[in-house]
């Protein structure tokens, strides 16, 4: 798999961006992600970490550390926050940014 295809790790590598300054790229990164995910989406990148973190926090009780299993929880909501990132957003904001690069003046004006 190409990983350089859908990761681009900060925003100023995303192709689509990496022409414009850096005020503008964060500018036009936010509305990609505003307007190209959807709220149901959001809905299931938040149960996504909900779960995540339930199930690392139960199997770390059941591994008999209880006194850590509020801290492994909260270690695998940021951990899934950042792979629900790369896996799901970012592709369908780089979308939105190919979709509407003829008209990207309009959007997020410095």
């Amino acid at each position: 798999m190409n990983w350089q295809r859908w990761w681009y790790g900060p925003i100023f590598s995303v192709p689509e961006l990496c022409d414009l300054p850096p005020r503008r790229q964060h500018a036009l990164w936010n509305e990609a992600v505003r307007r190209g995910v959807r709220p149901a989406r959001m809905l299931a990148l938040l149960m996504v970490r909900f779960v995540v973190a339930m199930t690392f926090a139960t199997l770390a009780m059941e591994l008999g550390m209880a006194e850590q299993a509020l801290w492994v929880g909260l270690l695998a909501l940021v951990s899934s926050g950042f792979v629900a990132d790369a896996l799901m957003t970012r592709p369908v904001a780089r979308r939105w940014l190919r979709e509407h690069a003829h008209e990207l003046d309009r959007y997020a004006t410095s």
